[in-house]
């Protein structure tokens, strides 16, 4: 356990840590619009109750990472021993490795979108803004963990509050036609022109909070081992659920008003920005690429250290090799495909492992009390 300290709450660093979880979070998929669109506007009204649902499930894995981070942090000699903590010793490693598989192609997905966001915006190829975000986010990864929360913690909000900012005009512009946006979901879906993540909403919710909690799990247990108390440890998870669901309640909104103009499209959050006005479009496209930067810079940070530390040759040259690998994996797909199928699929894995933290937690309620 982490030594104890007075429960002073800094909340400067409470919103960094916030930051820096949104960030991580809202990668191609959150900033392009497009897993908005599978996992809540595909559902219609019911998409509203989904956000709520992923909500509460993101403040509790946000906490519970951070807070079990700080009391454990003997235990978490490696990032994702925070695993074994919570699974034992075999399943633990089970969830080890998957973890780093899954990351690794939720990287690829990051450079997917990068080079689609560009492509869609601009008409260049798809291949330059690919290499562009290879080449930024394998130079970046060098700088190590605590370079990266203090980056991400900074850029992540800043994000948030664009995203929000561009949903809220949209709605406004858009509200004259909600009422036509069940119809031509239903009908979308049936064309196969927008897919949906899963069976039910409710499934939905619980797969999207499943797959971007292996994201952020060896992340945030790893801040949690550096934070001053278990208090504002568990403060950050939680407010970094907040910003994140309010950034997904608004557009989800703003993707239904204007689902008319945003059906079937790869990158639906340029298109919203390009009816407000063209140089609105370009500047979300930075906005987007910035927002797919923050979450490939750790996923390719955590799939590498498994088995390098931070600043030697050997996770240099292993942070390079990884970096290609998942261009080539990336360039191999749509967008929309990878989204579908990578994130669904390890989505029920995540779920799994929300219900054994639950197990834990309650088990563990009295052990740890300020």
């Amino acid at each position: 356990m982490s030594e104890q300290t007075p429960s002073k709450v800094n909340v400067s660093r409470v919103i960094i840590m916030a930051g820096a979880m949104i960030a991580t979070i809202i990668g191609s998929g959150f900033a392009t619009g497009q897993e908005i669109v599978q996992y809540f506007v595909a559902w219609g009204w019911w998409g509203l109750i989904g956000v709520i649902a992923a909500f509460i499930g993101f403040a509790f894995i946000g906490h519970t990472f951070l807070t079990v981070g700080y009391d454990r942090a003997d235990d978490l000699k490696k990032p994702n021993d925070i695993y074994r903590v919570f699974c034992g010793k075999y399943l633990g490693t089970f969830y080890d490795y998957f973890s780093v598989f899954f990351l690794f192609l939720s990287y690829s997905i990051m450079i997917s979108g990068a080079g689609t966001t560009i492509q869609q915006q601009f008409g260049l190829s798809y291949y330059v803004g690919a290499v562009l975000m290879l080449l930024v986010v394998v130079v970046t990864v060098a700088l190590g963990l605590n370079k990266l929360t203090s980056v991400l913690g900074r850029l992540g909000p800043f994000i948030t509050v664009a995203t929000i900012l561009l949903g809220i005009y949209s709605l406004i512009v858009n509200w004259g036609t909600i009422s036509e946006a069940p119809a031509l979901i239903q009908a979308s879906i049936a064309s196969g022109a927008t897919k949906v993540a899963s069976e039910t909403w409710w499934l939905a919710a619980l797969n999207y909070v499943g797959f971007n909690m292996i994201w952020v799990a060896a992340f945030l247990s790893q801040n949690g081992k550096t934070e001053p108390n278990r208090k504002q440890a568990g403060l950050g998870g939680i407010f970094g659920a907040l910003g994140l669901c309010s950034a997904v309640f608004v557009m989800m909104l703003a993707f239904t008003a204007a689902f008319g103009l945003v059906q079937g499209s790869q990158v639906p959050t340029l298109v919203l920005a390009n009816h407000v006005h063209p140089f609105i479009g370009n500047f979300f496209s930075v906005i987007i690429c910035l927002g797919i930067f923050t979450s490939a810079v750790p996923l390719l940070w955590s799939s590498v250290a498994p088995f390098a530390e931070d600043g030697t040759n050997r996770h240099k040259i292993l942070t390079f090799v990884l970096g290609i690998a998942g261009f080539i994996i990336g360039s191999s797909l749509k967008f929309d495909e990878l989204v579908n199928k990578v994130y669904v699929l390890n989505g029920y894995v995540g779920i799994l492992l929300i219900a054994i933290m639950i197990v834990y937690v309650i088990r563990h309620r009295n052990d740890h009390r300020q």
